[in-house]
């Protein structure tokens, strides 16, 4: 009888500590969610806040305000990639130095590698402050994560005919790689903006791109 009863109440145990469990495990899926639509709120007002005319308003402190509360977010696990990303953003639209745009940038790839717009961030920044070898390899990282985002390139090749005459052999041919695979992939929607690029430079470096591509297309390269 005795070994019944304990039975029954091990039974009851395991009953009342798998129902506490379950609470605990619902209690923190509901705060879990809670967090997480606090954070989607607070993304969805920054994006707001930079699709509006920010510039023309007569102070920056909503978006420093937000800024603020963006940085609360930048360590937290499942939302510190994007939070990272609004950060950064933020900062641009308050037109942060390149130093500081260049350590906002770095903090996202710390924790999203992938991110080929980011990597492009780090290369502009890098290059404004002289270092030219960080900014091509971050250019080239960019190219990698993110060969065939339209958007990305065009930027990706203006940053590079603005800085040819500058550049070294490694880096042009790397921008002629993924000119390459645009022209290859869409030349009807790429060439007009190749073309209208191109027109921008001035004619003896204009000659001088157009001599390299010729070569370069000449050589096989793939």
């Amino acid at each position: 009888m005795s070994a019944e009863l304990s039975g029954v109440e091990a039974g009851r145990s395991l009953r009342i500590a798998g129902s506490l469990a379950l609470i605990v495990v619902a209690s923190l899926l509901a705060f879990g969610g809670v967090r997480l639509w606090r954070f989607q709120s607070l993304d969805d007002r920054v994006m707001t806040s930079l699709s509006g005319d920010y510039l023309k308003a007569e102070t920056l402190q909503p978006l420093i305000a937000l800024q603020a509360e963006v940085a609360e977010w930048t360590n937290t696990v499942g939302v510190r990639n994007r939070a990272r990303e609004l950060y950064l953003r933020l900062g641009q639209a308050m037109a942060a130095s390149p130093d500081r745009t260049q350590l906002n940038a770095a903090n996202v790839l710390a924790v999203e590698p992938v991110n080929s717009a980011v990597w492009l961030d780090l290369a502009t920044s890098s290059w404004l402050l002289r270092s030219p070898d960080l900014a091509i390899a971050a250019w080239n990282m960019s190219y990698v994560t993110g060969p065939r985002e339209f958007d990305l390139v065009h930027w990706r090749v203006a940053f590079m005919l603005n800085l040819w005459p500058e550049l070294p052999d490694n880096a042009k041919r790397m921008m002629f790689s993924q000119l390459q695979i645009v022209l290859g992939d869409s030349t009807r929607h790429f060439g007009p903006f190749w073309r209208r690029l191109l027109a921008t430079l001035n004619p003896d470096t204009r000659a001088q791109i157009e001599r390299e591509w010729k070569a370069y297309q000449g050589l096989g390269a793939p």
